[in-house]
């Protein structure tokens, strides 16, 4: 099943997504935090299309999406500041998300 476009709020949610599996385990507060961002069945449909999507299409999804919502880097700051907020929801945040966030930064900066 080839994946959908996804509007701005449904890929901030794919991104959150993407950052809470860095040290590959979703936490009680990171979906807690994600879910608070869109309906569930926002949250079903955009979990389903991430579940399904390999990690090829996701850098894909992220790179193309990142390009049409947030094109300046002050957008990009914000995203990075979103991320940051979910990485650290659960008061610990692990050597896995502290890499990830640091090579999130290189992708989406440039």
């Amino acid at each position: 099943m080839k994946s959908q476009p996804l509007n701005e709020n449904e890929f901030m949610m794919y991104l959150l997504l993407y950052a809470a599996h860095a040290d590959l385990k979703l936490t009680d507060e990171e979906k807690s935090l994600i879910t608070s961002m869109a309906s569930d069945e926002t949250y079903t449909y955009v979990s389903g299309q991430f579940n399904q999507d390999n990690d090829y299409a996701r850098l894909n999804t992220i790179l193309s999406c990142r390009q049409k919502y947030y094109p300046d880097e002050e957008d990009v700051d914000r995203v990075l500041a979103a991320v940051a907020r979910l990485l650290g929801c659960d008061d610990k945040v692990t050597m896995q998300e502290r890499y990830f966030f640091k090579r999130l930064q290189q992708l989406l900066k440039g």
